[in-house]
């Protein structure tokens, strides 16, 4: 319970603190919480490639899985804000240079979480899997032009 409220408050801290004018500091803070998340998403839609091939027996787990990479992909919407890029963070100023662009990839992983969480819901798991394939190539495109590679 009070991992699922602190989520959200560490958003809108560091959302305030944008809206404050922030520093360097608060700067990495944000970073540090987007690569949290990044890896949040990144583990569930693991998990979930686990249990659709059968590699994990835990079926039980698919829609719990489904629900949870929807839920962070609709906390990413909010925690880009201009000027929050610079040291420690992967983020490439494309980002914030084509914010539009950015934002329409963003919008599409939420949507595309969201028909992979129905698709959970509904014990499709055929679908589950197309939908994951989607979610997987929405985040390697979106990489591709908007994060550095790692050292």
């Amino acid at each position: 319970m009070l991992r699922r409220l602190t989520v959200p408050a560490l958003v809108f801290s560091g959302l305030c603190l944008f809206a404050t004018g922030a520093s360097a500091q608060d700067r990495t803070h944000l970073s540090e919480y987007r690569a949290a998340l990044m890896e949040g998403l990144r583990a569930h839609t693991g998990g979930l490639r686990s249990l659709v091939t059968g590699e994990v027996s835990h079926r039980d787990h698919v829609v719990l899985q489904a629900r949870a990479a929807a839920d962070v992909a609709d906390m990413l919407q909010g925690v880009w804000p201009e000027g929050s890029g610079g040291d420690g963070t992967r983020a490439l100023p494309a980002v914030w240079e084509d914010p539009d662009d950015f934002k329409r990839r963003l919008d599409a992983l939420r949507d595309a979480t969201a028909r992979l969480r129905e698709r959970a819901e509904a014990g499709d798991m055929e679908g589950v899997g197309a939908a994951l394939q989607d979610v997987g190539g929405m985040c390697r495109d979106c990489h591709t032009t908007y994060r550095a590679r790692a050292n």
